[in-house]
Formats: structure tokens, C-alpha cells, sequence
């Protein structure tokens, strides 16, 4: 019976971890995941605001991301263009930074805005 109570246990803590959060010291909840974020990982951010976006790490700072948009990892990064898609995507990859956040292929989320890192 105490191998059951363990493992029920462990099965809570791994739940809360597979969703993200973990207890502060005072019972605040703090978003985790955040170890994710790192160059060229992709995946789903819900943000405080209850928006969830798609996002594909270019670069990681200490109190920001750049990433793809889910517009910019389609249009730029997909494994099955065709061929005009590849020339678009080439166009892209060819502009500036800038001139991709001015297309919303892609964006700059400060940590703080990010409540979780879906996967």
C-alpha cells in the first residue's frame, strides 16, 4: 500500500510538471517551460493575455525571445513546398530581421509575458 501511495505521488508531481507549473515558496504558481526556449525549438506559448501562438526560437535573451510566428515557420520552414513556395521562402529568408517583424513572419514576446510553454 505504500508503494501505491508513492507512486501516486510521483504521478501528481509529474503531472504538474508535464503541465508547466511549479509551487513557489508562498504558494504562487510560476510559469516553467520556460528552459524550452532556446535556438530552434518550436512549439505553442499561451501568453497572460490567453492567447496561445505558435513560435520557433531565432534567438534567446535574458528577458526576451525572437522567434518565427506560425506564419513565418510555414512560410519559411515547411518540409513540403513546392516549388514557388521554395522561392518565397528564399526571399524571406533572404530580409532583414525587421523586415520580417514588419511582415509578421516574426516577433520579440518578453519572458514576463509568457504564463506557459505549451511544448
Amino acid at each position: 500500500m505504500k508503494t501505491l501511495i508513492l507512486n501516486v505521488k510521483k504521478m501528481a508531481s509529474l503531472k504538474k510538471y508535464q503541465l508547466g507549473l511549479t509551487e513557489k515558496r508562498k504558494g504562487e504558481t510560476m510559469p516553467r517551460g520556460l528552459d524550452l526556449l532556446e535556438f530552434n525549438h518550436a512549439g505553442a506559448l499561451r501568453l497572460k493575455d490567453g492567447r496561445i501562438v505558435n513560435y520557433g526560437v531565432i534567438e534567446r535573451f535574458e528577458d526576451h525571445i525572437v522567434s518565427y510566428t506560425g506564419k513565418g515557420l510555414r512560410e519559411i520552414w515547411a518540409s513540403d513546398m513546392t516549388a514557388e513556395q521554395k522561392q518565397v521562402a528564399e526571399i524571406l529568408k533572404a530580409k532583414t530581421r525587421r523586415e520580417l517583424m514588419e511582415t509578421g513572419h516574426v516577433f520579440i514576446t518578453p519572458l514576463g509575458d509568457i504564463d506557459q510553454v505549451l511544448h
